[in-house]
């Protein structure tokens, strides 16, 4: 069983090119929560919902840490880097609405989270997890496939 883990992102934000990294991090959308991603070969991937920070978007909304996030905005999850899923949330503007679906404690709930503007104290830390989620893939393909 193969199993895709992402490092835990304390807080992501959402930008969509290069040219936007220039942008103040109040123009960045940031959602409030760290997760690792997980997929099983052949099956939809979900966030593993680890850290909610306080007062901020996943907190409002009602998030908590061990829920399961299996789709946003209805579609499932199906990354196969942390790269990927990192450029996925990139594309989340700042007010936009998120639909999650998330499983607690064996039960299925959406929960509607509003993406805020990015705390600066929050900017270094994003550019950390995406260097790091870069290497992290780079470990990955460096890694001898397993025999089934």
């Amino acid at each position: 069983m193969y199993r895709l883990t992402i490092l835990l992102i304390l807080s992501f934000c959402a930008i969509s090119t290069a040219a936007q990294n220039a942008r103040p991090p109040q123009d960045r959308a940031w959602l409030g929560f760290g997760y690792t991603y997980e997929r099983t070969a052949g099956s939809d991937g979900w966030l593993h919902v680890r850290h909610v920070l306080p007062n901020g978007p996943a907190a409002r909304a009602g998030l908590q840490p061990y829920d399961v996030i299996m789709k946003i905005d209805g579609k499932t999850l199906r990354f196969s880097s942390d790269s990927q899923v990192i450029e996925f949330l990139r594309q989340i503007k700042v007010g936009q609405r998120i639909r999650l679906t998330v499983r607690r404690k064996q039960e299925a709930r959406q929960v509607i989270l509003t993406a805020a503007a990015l705390p600066g104290e929050y900017a270094e830390r994003w550019k950390m997890n995406t260097e790091m989620a870069k290497q992290h893939d780079g470990e990955k393909r460096a890694q001898p496939e397993h025999p089934r």
